[in-house]
């Protein structure tokens, strides 16, 4: 946790993610807060520093993508206790959204289900920007016992670099793909 000006969900605290090398990223922090809401998470992510060295679109609106991950993207990888099975959510700052299902590391599993559009809202300052979504879950993952999630982040500067951002880098390169970097354990909130 830090002592940054922005506030996390609810009570939920501030998680920073860090960058696989020092030297390459921008001067910027990067923390995000999650919790349960309803029938997924509300996840905050909360940049800031030299926010005109990066490339960032402006908030356009809610809508599909691709590819997410080769610009500007915030990431949220998450897995059922007892995978292997995983999702991969990507947001962009302009709006656009994706989500991959995967049946074992890297494998993907091509269904898809349009229950998961996420609602995202952006707001930005002159040196920060705070994304907020909601994600609904499918039902493997909104009724597991507890869940794993890796948050991460790909920051691309205006000049074409990109630095790789997370809770744990637990490979000698950047892969948010690991089950040993899905380190934030969520347990399913009690019920009322």
């Amino acid at each position: 946790m830090t002592d940054s000006p922005f506030r996390g969900c609810g009570g939920a605290p501030r998680l920073r993610l860090v960058p696989f090398h020092d030297a390459s990223a921008p001067a910027c922090t990067l923390e995000v807060s999650v919790e349960w809401h309803n029938d997924g998470l509300q996840l905050l992510y909360f940049l800031q520093g030299a926010l005109d060295t990066l490339a960032l679109p402006a908030f356009t609106a809610v809508t599909p993508g691709s590819q997410l991950w080769e610009r500007t993207c915030f990431e949220a990888f998450m897995q059922a206790d007892g995978g292997p099975g995983y999702r991969e959510f990507n947001y962009a700052p302009s709006g656009a959204w994706a989500s991959y299902a995967f049946t074992t590391y890297r494998a993907a599993d091509n269904t898809t289900d349009a229950r998961q559009a996420p609602q995202i809202s952006a707001s930005r300052g002159a040196a920060h920007l705070v994304l907020s979504v909601r994600q609904p879950l499918p039902p493997a993952l909104a009724t597991a016992g507890l869940l794993h999630l890796g948050l991460s982040a790909v920051l691309e500067t205006c000049d074409g670099r990109r630095s790789y951002w997370a809770l744990h880098h637990a490979a000698p390169q950047p892969d948010f793909h690991r089950a040993e970097s899905f380190t934030l354990v969520l347990p399913q909130p009690a019920a009322d």
